[in-house]
């Protein structure tokens, strides 16, 4: 399967590129100005996702986009620039038809009492995740466009070994020792098996490590 991943340089989209080769993929990975090393069935091209035509021209023939989209936490204009990549990003997806696949924050999630996590935040995290927090409620109803929304566990490890995990939906999930954690390079796996099945389209996934 061709997969165009968006973000690809940072610390989720490494992760799914080196994952997707793994399962024998072909990955055009989008950044700003990311290097990656020359790698068999690895496409690298530098993009800016505000340029809609560059950003179609690029993912006109994948199989299924992937964003793990992000302008940089230390940016100061970090809510601005997630929300217009992002609608670029779908705007994009809707006019060439692919399925769509993205990578937020666990501030979505619901806790046991039905409310949002993000209520709960405060400080500069609850401006850090407002991003994540707003395009998901933007989008949980629309059916314009094939979508599908992970809010991984609330921390993500940057650990490459591979454990036993949970998954679920809407709800924030806790391992045995209470905690909302995720191994990186199992969120890599889960978003390449589960959220590119299309029988996960319109849904919003989580999962914690057990």
């Amino acid at each position: 399967m061709k997969l165009g991943i968006i973000g690809a340089s940072g610390f989720i989209g490494r992760s799914i590129v080196k994952e997707g080769l793994l399962l024998k993929h072909e990955i055009i990975a989008i950044s700003r100005s990311g290097i990656f090393e020359k790698t068999n069935g690895l496409t690298s091209v530098h993009c800016d996702v505000f340029n809609t035509e560059d950003l179609k021209q690029t993912l006109k023939h994948v199989d299924i986009i992937i964003s793990a989209y992000n302008p940089g936490w230390s940016n100061p204009k970090l809510y601005e620039d997630f929300m217009k990549g992002s609608k670029n990003i779908i705007k994009v997806s809707k006019e060439l038809q692919k399925p769509l696949v993205i990578i937020g924050g666990a501030s979505s999630l619901l806790l046991q009492n039905g409310e949002p996590l993000y209520y709960k935040l405060s400080g500069d995290l609850k401006v850090m995740v407002k991003g994540a927090f707003d395009l998901f409620e933007e989008i949980k109803k629309d059916r314009s466009f094939k979508w599908t929304f992970i809010s991984p566990a609330q921390e993500i490890l940057p650990l490459e070994t591979r454990e036993k995990f949970k998954v679920g939906e809407d709800y924030l999930l806790y391992n045995s020792r209470g905690k909302s954690q995720i191994n990186i390079i199992d969120l890599a796996h889960f978003v390449l098996t589960q959220g590119i099945d299309p029988f996960n389209q319109y849904k919003h996934l989580t999962l914690s490590n057990i």
